[in-house]
């Protein structure tokens, strides 16, 4: 499965590529909205994970525009203002899920399994979006977690604190 991350935090995007890839997932980074839609025009992806909150670019705004450009990929939408009204706000801009920072690496791998295997391109058609009759439908509510421990099973907030890949006991904390 190919993977874009749309991240301008360059610690956050580092340790979820190392991550994915040690999940077997081939992984591009992107920074902001020029880059993404380069990436987007030469390559299919399968799932994009799209930061909201990207310095000068907003990422409802890339969500929007990739869908006004019929990009069919799974867009997971991650915030770090987790409120009702920006997950409304991920759902009208045609993202298929919505996730809250903090989260675990393992929700987030579970997440992308789940919508990758819940959606093929018969299954995503959404006939109620304003921008295009083929956006993905919206599967934010039926994530549940799992109980696999992997070594990178660290909150991503958790990044910035020590080494986010210790193979220390200690250090890895499951989520419940």
């Amino acid at each position: 499965m190919r993977i874009l991350i749309v991240e301008d935090d360059e610690r956050i995007a580092s340790f979820m590529k190392r991550g994915l890839e040690a999940e077997e997932y081939r992984v591009d980074l992107s920074s902001g909205k020029s880059q993404t839609l380069a990436l987007t025009k030469a390559a299919t992806y399968d799932v994009i994970i799209l930061d909201i909150f990207l310095g000068p670019d907003d990422g409802l705004d890339i969500c929007r525009t990739l869908r006004s450009h019929q990009v069919q990929s799974i867009i997971l939408v991650m915030t770090a203002k987790g409120t009702e009204e920006i997950e409304a706000s991920s759902k009208n801009a045609g993202a298929n899920a919505y996730l809250a920072k903090p989260f675990s690496f393992d929700h987030l791998v579970d997440t992308i399994t789940r919508l990758h295997k819940a959606t093929t391109p018969a299954a995503r058609v959404r006939t109620d979006h304003p921008l295009s009759p083929d956006v993905p439908e919206h599967q934010a509510d039926a994530f549940t977690k799992s109980d696999k421990v992997r070594p990178t099973s660290r909150p991503i907030s958790d990044i910035n604190s020590g080494n986010p890949f210790s193979t220390d006991p200690c250090s890895i904390q499951k989520q419940p």
